[in-house]
């Protein structure tokens, strides 16, 4: 039996997929002629750790060989109701509390991005609204899960009056795991005074290639048609735009993530801080990499939250801020898209500038 799983990193610095491995190379052989159970029991509480989430879920695919348990403190029936309080009480943080007396899984704590810059643009009105297309079979609404990802394809139907950009990353990994090719579609239709929301979103499984990823970028680049489209460019994905999309016929924007990461990060604070971009619930992957994020980032799983980098930092572009009219009018504080691509993508003077350049000439 291994207890408090989910600490063992941070307590021995080891990994728990590693221990497994050795601990079940001990669990063969027979006893007088009997076959061993080999049975090995791992216990913890709900911590964030996603080699044991990963563990949790095996129990999906195949049973026969896991079994998962989630267990409450209410489940335990030597409390009474007034012990029960009594904890309730102790533990004053209502999240830890949820996590501790109903084992429901934590958001990791990253440097950046707190649950309360996350919660508020976790939309259970975009999770409704898909949850009543699939129950009616609606045309053009599809949602699929991942072992040990979760939902990784959610998609709503275009609409051809609505406004999109479309941001990828590539990758040719299988999700979860790092390198994982990430595409996203936002509708920024009235942006920013309505907020932006995620229209389409495939966590893609590449096997091994980079061509699932291309031609998911395709797909939604013809589907959606959007005003903009970029995906990062940096380091052997330099040649994409060249070699790959401008072949196919898609004017796409390269964007260089490794230079301007922590550009792009306090774009995506910003926007998340007013609410300006809203993202299902449902899918964990976003809010499960973005809470987890944190610098360095070597050795993390991010190509979501990369993605959502690179939406902000072109969503920061696209729709410039006005700062006169910002002072006047506060609910008004970017330009509407088409008006930015009437003219170049440049503030506009200040006052205190034009008197100064008067004084030049």
């Amino acid at each position: 039996m291994l207890d408090e799983a989910g600490r063992l990193a941070e307590i021995t610095g080891g990994s728990l997929d590693a221990l497994l491995v050795n601990l079940g190379s001990r669990m063969r052989g027979q006893i007088g002629g009997r076959t061993r159970m080999g049975k090995l029991i791992v216990m913890s509480t709900a911590e964030y750790d996603p080699e044991l989430r990963e563990q949790f879920d095996m129990a999906e695919s195949p049973p026969q060989y896991y079994m998962s348990i989630l267990a409450t403190t209410y489940d335990n029936p030597y409390l009474t109701a007034d012990q029960l309080g009594a904890i309730e009480r102790r533990i004053k943080d209502p999240e830890k509390r949820k996590q501790l007396m109903k084992s429901e899984r934590p958001l990791p704590r990253g440097n950046e991005f707190t649950p309360e810059l996350l919660e508020p643009c976790q939309s259970r009105e975009m999770d409704d609204v898909m949850r009543h297309a699939r129950e009616n079979n609606l045309r053009g609404y599809y949602v699929e899960e991942a072992q040990r990802a979760g939902t990784v394809l959610w998609v709503t139907p275009p609409n051809e009056f609505d406004r999109y950009v479309l941001i990828g990353d590539p990758g040719q990994n299988t999700p979860p795991d790092r390198n994982s090719g990430v595409v996203v579609v936002l509708k920024v239709t009235g942006f920013p005074q309505v907020p932006a929301e995620v229209a389409a979103f495939h966590w893609v499984d590449g096997q091994g290639s980079y061509w699932p990823f291309i031609n998911q970028m395709e797909e939604w680049y013809r589907a959606y048609r959007p005003i903009y489209t970029a995906f990062d460019a940096s380091g052997t994905q330099k040649g994409f735009d060249e070699l790959v999309f401008a072949q196919k016929g898609m004017l796409v924007e390269g964007v260089q993530v490794n230079t301007n990461k922590m550009r792009m990060v306090v774009a995506l604070k910003l926007i998340l801080g007013k609410q300006k971009l809203l993202m299902p619930r449902e899918i964990q992957g976003i809010w499960m990499q973005l809470a987890g994020w944190r610098m360095p980032d070597t050795k993390l799983r991010q190509d979501i939250a990369s993605c959502l980098f690179i939406a902000a930092d072109v969503l920061n572009r696209l729709f410039i801020i006005d700062e006169e009219q910002e002072a006047e009018e506060d609910d008004s504080e970017y330009e509407d898209v088409a008006n930015v691509h009437r003219r170049p993508h440049r503030r506009k003077a200040t006052r205190h500038q034009r008197t100064a350049g008067r004084v030049q000439r």
